[in-house]
């Protein structure tokens, strides 16, 4: 896509003994004094507008702006300072799912990788997916997010894929800037390690190491390991130049996956990686360096120790599910046994009620119209209907406190277990029992309830009605 372009600014560089050129991957300058061939600053002005991106180009002549190609060339003298500015941020084809750049110079390139931090924002590989060009590159790399080329090369589509979410959920980052830990962003899959690729490679496996710890503090460049023993190790991004190789990356990269694997434990598998990696490091030497010599037998131990204690826990959250269960089986049992308590108190009331309004009152009254002027019996369903009242609020009271203290006792328990079972997996099992129990008698309970209260009420107004009835 560029080999013409690259031809062209090659023409131009040699054109003036006082040319030079500056590039990063934003931008690229060309500047030379006087001219001995204008044409080719046509031909590359042409080459560019024949890939749509003659926006890139600007000609200056001693610092001035020119606002065409054609005027550059026109008031170009042989004494004049010339500068040719390519802005490669604004090469964004619309036709493509990816972003597009090249390197006019690979030495450039190497300065340019040189200082990057692989962990920022502003980094190529966080911002999107990317196919650079490089002139003179020999060999291309890269992987499904970016690839280096000097001829078009597609992207790997191999499955490099884990769960990104979780890595988040692990690692605690305290930084004063954004950080982005997306080690598949920066991951090569083809590719030799040479003077160029071996600093991407470096950046992958900063990117990983940071990815399998605990703790990253940005300012200090320190990472935090809790394994057998709490280890603070430094980092050395800038420091880290030697050890880097391709086993290197894909071990870091196999751990990496096995540790944010979808639907595992990632805290729990994480800890059992650096229980063996905090025992077996070499703190003479650097951690990048020491980590490279130990992490296959690390992860190897590491899936072995996992198999172990998922087969224990498996037992154990057996017996934690089965206990639950019971458990809520019981608290549901009671929901309903409190409403059939309530209902059959109110019947045991009502009942004794009319026995004893029966035997020792009405039995002594001669004529129906003579219990209207009854003094007695009007305070006695006076004292029955502040004692169904009173008695229906001790009963709500009561077995209010008593629900409570049981979802206190399961929310307790739930502590407990969250070394066996997903506190998820927890509430969803207290959802579909407890709570839908809870649903269900709740309404049932309050009527009985208002019943009771009414049946204490009416008994207070029973002279009332009494009155009505006789008249």
């Amino acid at each position: 896509m560029f080999d013409i372009i690259f031809d062209k600014l090659l023409s131009i560089e040699q054109l003036s003994i006082k040319s030079k050129y500056k590039e990063t991957w934003g931008s690229l300058s060309l500047e030379g004094c006087g001219c001995q061939n204008t044409s080719y600053f046509k031909e590359l002005s042409e080459s560019f507008n024949a890939i749509r991106l003659g926006n890139v180009l600007s000609f200056f002549i001693d610092n001035t702006q020119c606002k065409s190609v054609d005027e550059f060339i026109s008031e170009l003298t042989n004494n004049d300072n010339w500068r040719i500015h390519i802005n490669k941020s604004a090469i964004n084809p619309t036709d493509k799912n990816y972003h597009i750049n090249f390197f006019y110079s690979i030495e450039s390139l190497k300065e340019w990788v040189k200082d990057t931090n692989p962990l920022t924002s502003d980094y190529f590989a966080n911002i999107g997916k990317y196919k650079v060009f490089v002139n003179g590159l020999t060999q291309s790399f890269g992987g499904s997010n970016f690839v280096f080329c000097s001829k078009e090369t597609d992207f790997d589509l191999s499955d490099t894929k884990y769960d990104q979410e979780a890595l988040y959920n692990t690692i605690h980052v305290i930084s004063n800037k954004e950080i982005v830990i997306c080690p598949q962003n920066h991951y090569l899959t083809f590719g030799n390690i040479n003077d160029i690729s071996r600093l991407f490679y470096r950046n992958s496996i900063i990117v990983l190491i940071v990815a399998l710890s605990n703790e990253y503090h940005e300012q200090s460049d320190k990472l935090i390991l809790k394994g057998y023993r709490r280890l603070q190790l430094e980092l050395g991004i800038k420091q880290f130049n030697d050890g880097i190789y391709k086993d290197y990356q894909n071990n870091l990269y196999h751990a990496l996956q096995w540790v944010y694997e979808t639907g595992e434990r990632a805290d729990l598998r994480l800890k059992l990686l650096l229980e063996r990696i905090t025992l077996d490091i070499n703190l003479n030497e650097s951690y990048p360096q020491g980590l490279r010599s130990i992490i296959y037998s690390a992860l190897t131990q590491a899936k072995e120790r996992y198999s172990f204690i998922t087969y224990e826990r498996k037992d154990k959250y057996d017996k934690e599910l089965k206990d639950l269960l019971n458990d809520t089986k019981k608290l549901c049992d009671s929901y309903s046994a409190k409403i059939r308590g309530v209902l059959s108190n109110l019947l045991r009331d009502v009942l004794a009620a009319f026995i004893m309004i029966g035997i020792t009152q009405l039995s002594k009254v001669n004529e129906l119209h003579s219990l209207e002027n009854n003094t007695l019996i009007k305070y006695v369903f006076l004292a029955f209907g502040w004692y169904f009242i009173v008695s229906a609020i001790f009963q709500l009271l009561i077995d209010i406190t008593d629900v409570i203290h049981s979802y206190n006792e399961l929310t307790y328990w739930k502590k407990l277990t969250k070394e066996y079972m997903m506190q998820s997996e927890y509430d969803n099992h207290i959802k579909d029992t407890v709570l839908k129990r809870l649903k269900c008698s709740i309404p049932i309970y309050l009527t009985l309830i208002l019943i009771y209260i009414g049946i204490g009420v009416c008994c207070m107004n029973l002279h009332k009605f009494l009155h009505l009835i006789i008249k």
